[in-house]
């Protein structure tokens, strides 16, 4: 076999010349390069990977085009799986399972301490000063901050109570100051 730019005499299993460093499959790597380039516009992500890797088989491996192929490859490939992890997450029948896993610390909170939860609510000065509360916050920053921050002071000031109470003292529940926080 003969290299088609300078005539030396090549091995058969030359991708190469030796000579001229002429690749021996030129033609063909700019036929494939070309497909590859149209399936990539086309967003057929893994039949341009497929047509990249035989590519690949027809280079040297100390070549700049090489290297440059594999890292295409490795673009499509990182393409590829995220899609696939794109497609997980939006399967149809998985987004309630997420949101699910937000509602089991609830559900195991008012199983274990709903009780104690409940009784402090029992009291109308609770109620009502938890109520002004939930206005002044609300209006200084919405209503899920203030809601959010009405729940988490009178579940910390029902931890309070609960200690109070083991340690034999007389705890009532929470009153909460409007803008301060609550107090036992």
């Amino acid at each position: 076999m003969e290299c088609p730019g300078c005539q030396v005499p090549i091995s058969e299993t030359a991708l190469a010349c030796h000579a001229c460093r002429r690749l021996v499959h030129a033609v063909q790597l700019d036929e494939l390069a070309k497909r590859a380039t149209a399936l990539g516009q086309s967003a057929e992500r893994a039949a341009e990977r497929d047509i990249w890797e035989q590519c690949i088989a027809l280079l040297p491996p100390d070549t700049v085009q090489r290297r440059t192929i594999e890292a295409r490859i490795a673009e499509i490939n990182f393409a590829i799986q995220a899609e696939v992890l794109h497609a997980e997450k939006t399967k149809p029948g998985i987004a309630w399972r997420k949101g699910a896993w937000g509602i089991g610390p609830i559900l195991l909170l008012l199983l274990t301490k709903g009780k104690v939860l409940l009784l402090g609510l029992t009291n109308l000065g609770t109620l009502l000063s938890m109520t002004a509360s939930i206005g002044v916050y609300w209006t200084m920053f919405g209503w899920a901050f203030a809601l959010g921050s009405i729940v988490s002071i009178y579940i910390h000031e029902m931890g309070h109570v609960v200690a109070l109470r083991k340690y034999g003292v007389a705890a009532s529940a929470p009153m909460f100051v409007p803008g301060l926080g609550a107090f036992v």
